[in-house]
């Protein structure tokens, strides 16, 4: 697979079964301990936001050979404050990378970055100046791609209580 071969456009409601199918994929493919490394959206918050007309974001699926092999979350949903509130003397309006999703079988070609890179102008579009990513402290190959594309580790908590979890932050509109 070449990344000039993979088509990311906007999901819609027709596309929920597949955003949730390549959610599990993801999920079940995780080791016991690599667990925590995303926390699924139910199907039912999933579907707000695709028929929301975007009050709570955004969701870009990746095609390969018209088959759905990642997505990508630009949310401006209300929990995007508690993470804006972790950074002092932050302005600007904020949205959260709520998930940078590929299954398994096309990790390995680059297919993060290649979304991260496609996220950014359409954040700036729609006036977003920080673009904020939660990742799992021990999700190395996940922070150190978002590292790449020049994010700051910003801050460190405990997502419920027991998930070690780094906030990062990258500014684009300023």
């Amino acid at each position: 697979m070449e990344l000039k071969d993979v088509e990311l456009k906007e999901c819609t409601v027709a596309d929920l079964d597949d955003v949730y199918n390549v959610q599990q994929l993801m999920i079940d493919s995780f080791k016991e301990e690599e667990k925590t490394f995303y926390l699924p959206d139910p199907k039912e918050y999933l579907e707000e936001m695709l028929n929301s007309d975007h009050h709570l974001g955004w969701l870009y699926g990746a095609y390969y050979k018209n088959k759905m092999i990642g997505f990508i979350c630009l949310s401006i949903s209300p929990s995007v404050k508690n993470l804006f509130a972790m950074v002092p003397d932050l302005e600007g309006n904020s949205a959260d990378i709520d998930g940078v999703v590929v299954i398994p079988e096309y990790r390995g070609y680059g297919l993060q970055l290649h979304m991260l890179d496609f996220i950014e102008p359409i954040a700036r579009m729609h006036n977003i100046d920080n673009l904020f990513a939660e990742i799992s402290v021990e999700n190395s190959y996940s922070l150190d791609n978002f590292l790449k594309k020049d994010y700051e580790i910003v801050n460190r908590y405990y997502k419920h209580d027991y998930i070690d979890r780094y906030v990062l932050l990258k500014k684009i509109n300023n």
